[in-house]
């Protein structure tokens, strides 16, 4: 393939060569034999995780305090709420009336002392590495939290965060536009959620994923993708990418989707967000387990404004509903179109399409377990992180004539312009940058980010 830019929506480089064989598994066809109807409310699923680390609060109305329990050693808490009576609505924001499916989030997150962590209705500092806690992923019809996600997190949960009654708000966006003037949408008070809260003991410098592969693509059943080099090479490489931070692949099971499926999300729009959208189906066709859910498909389409770069992958939140699988938003999609391309005698996420599948895939993934990219594309945020660059857009990291378009926010900043490191215009070569560039993208991860992944609750 010629040199390409991708948009993924969402340290030393790696060394040459592969990871360690990667034992796959062929889990067979799964899912229903025939479409199936898309209803709402959707069936409310339950984490796999062991009783001890979960609290089902049960269903709550929006604007409702709820409380739980932290017990002491805990290093994780994530918040989930599961649309139980919240009728799809599209929120209309700002003067550009700027449109987002409504998305619960929990708000008003106080610990024991009576101190708030996160109150979703208050602006996020300017610096949101200093925030405890960042919230603000779409996901139509639910939400998930989970925290430790900024670099003043870790300073929070430092030696665990503090045993004893805590509580939050439920919250979604409807509620926030009854009060929130910059709202263009009519508010609502009535939207009811299943509440769940999950707690982790505090994480290692080690830990474990189980991967998870659903076939939508026309070009493998599970038995072939299980023999196929090509497909050994993707896994192997995702484990080299992910184990720079200390995580390594547990389980790797292939499944195949059944052939209605195929037919149905092969070529995949992504165009409409909702829980009954193509993407949200085909996302709630993962099974009930723990494991980071890798949507393999042929092709996706997107309106991206006209411009230049196509979107490789795509995540269904950040973060993922961890632990929960056959949600609407359980897992990520990734354009596996040209896995079988080379050469690949060494690892080349440009030349090998089996390295690049696996970089597309380890990217998402990395929005599933928490991160952000480390800058977007306009140069004008960046992740809750400050160990990791930022490439910003100005002159510092441009020509003149690029500067100029920095205002107007009519420029994608190039990972070309972003390749220093601990400056303000690196993080070009990082994997979550917010685009992939044949040449440049070098799949590197910075220490905190390693830390938000193996705090989340996939890892085990």
């Amino acid at each position: 393939m010629a040199e390409m830019r991708a948009w993924l929506a969402a340290a030393a480089l790696l060394a040459p060569g592969v990871a360690s064989s990667v034992a796959l598994t062929n889990g067979g066809t799964v899912g229903p034999q025939a479409a199936t109807t898309c209803t709402q409310p959707l069936p409310v699923k339950v984490s796999s995780l062991p009783g001890s680390q979960v609290q089902h609060l049960g269903v709550h109305t929006v604007g409702e305090t709820v409380s739980f329990n932290v017990p002491p050693g805990t290093g994780t808490i994530s918040i989930a709420e599961q649309g139980a009576n919240s009728p799809p609505q599209t929120i209309a924001y700002g003067p550009q009336a700027t449109s987002i499916p409504n998305s619960a989030v929990a708000s008003r997150i106080k610990m024991p002392n009576g101190t708030i962590l996160y109150d979703d209705t208050v602006s996020d500092p300017a610096d949101e590495s200093t925030a405890h806690v960042i919230a603000d992923a779409v996901s139509a019809g639910s939400g998930f939290v989970t925290l430790p996600n900024t670099s003043q997190a870790f300073v929070d949960s430092a030696g665990g965060y503090p045993a004893g009654t805590w509580s939050f708000q439920v919250n979604d966006y409807a509620y926030e536009c009854l009060t929130n003037s910059a709202c263009q949408s009519s508010g609502s008070g009535t939207s009811q959620y299943d509440v769940t809260v999950i707690t982790k003991p505090i994480a290692g410098s080690t830990g474990t994923i189980d991967i998870a592969v659903y076939l939508a693509t026309t070009s493998f059943t599970s038995s072939s993708a299980v023999a196929s080099p090509s497909f050994q090479r993707f896994a192997q490489t995702l484990a080299m990418i992910y184990g720079q931070v200390g995580i390594s692949i547990g389980t790797f099971t292939v499944y195949d989707l059944p052939p209605w499926a195929k037919a149905s999300y092969a070529s995949i729009d992504i165009s409409d967000a909702g829980p009954c959208s193509e993407f949200g189906q085909m996302m709630s066709l993962s099974l009930p387990a723990n494991a980071l859910n890798i949507f393999f498909v042929d092709s996706i389409i997107a309106d991206n404004g006209g411009g230049h770069s196509v979107v490789v992958g795509l995540d269904g939140s950040i973060p993922g509903p961890a632990t929960f699988g056959g949600t609407v938003s359980s897992g990520a999609i990734v354009n596996s179109s040209d896995i079988n391309s080379g050469p690949c005698t060494s690892l080349h996420f440009g030349k090998c399409g089996a390295d690049r599948i696996a970089f597309i895939a380890a990217h998402e993934g990395g929005h599933y377990m928490g991160l952000y990219h480390t800058s977007e594309s306009r140069g004008d945020s960046w992740d809750p992180l400050n160990d990791t660059p930022q490439c910003t857009c100005s002159s510092a990291c441009l020509t003149a004539t690029q500067a100029s378009q920095c205002t107007a926010g009519t420029f994608a900043m190039p990972a070309s312009s972003c390749l220093g490191r601990r400056t303000q215009c690196g993080g070009g070569d990082d994997l979550m940058f917010w685009l992939f560039d044949s040449s440049l993208s070098a799949g590197v991860l910075s220490p905190q980010q390693g830390q938000v992944m193996r705090a989340n609750p996939t890892v085990h």
